[in-house]
């Protein structure tokens, strides 16, 4: 019974009743979990016997195990899981883009170990080539402005005329 993981349930006419997942479908969740790229099928071949079952027969075992098990517990899990992954994995990144954006800053204002004018400059544009936030792009990017007010109509003529005159017809003849 040690083997057997419990949580809280739901009620049910006012008894508390407990999700518990066998070993097999722990060993299902955390195949699941564990790996990145893994099909519902692998995780349940990894879990379970399935010598003498079809492909078809995994896959339709695996699926309902993954979203009917414990009454949708183990879906459950795995969704919070992969949440909690996906937290962990913008943590990261969040704190090495602050690493990386304070050194930049030290060698901007030439704090650097081995600071230059030339490694001062790169690492200004190397800050300014970092977003400025959504939407807003970067210092440096390129921003063009379209000042064309015609309609897509007028647009479409002018193309019409162009691809005439390119492959030798007449702009007045009508496609």
């Amino acid at each position: 019974m040690a083997d057997l993981i419990m949580i809280d349930g739901g009620k049910d006419k006012g008894k508390d009743k407990a999700r518990i997942l066998t070993p097999k479908q722990e060993a299902f969740l955390r195949a699941m979990i564990e790996s990145d790229d893994i099909t519902l099928s692998d995780a349940y071949r990894s879990a379970y016997r399935t010598k003498d079952m079809s492909s078809a027969t995994i896959h339709s075992r695996a699926y309902e195990v993954f979203h009917q098990g414990a009454n949708g517990e183990i879906a459950a899990r795995y969704q919070a899981a992969m949440a909690k992954k996906r937290d962990h994995a913008l943590h990261l990144r969040d704190r090495r883009l602050d690493y990386i954006l304070e050194g930049l800053q030290r060698e901007a204002e030439g704090e650097g170990a081995d600071t230059n004018a030339s490694s001062r400059v790169r690492a200004l544009e190397l800050l300014g080539k970092v977003s400025l936030g959504e939407g807003e792009g970067s210092v440096f990017e390129d921003r063009i402005a379209h000042a064309d007010q015609r309609s897509s109509d007028d647009l479409r003529v002018e193309l019409e005329q162009r691809l005439r005159r390119l492959l030798g017809g007449s702009p007045d003849q009508v496609g």
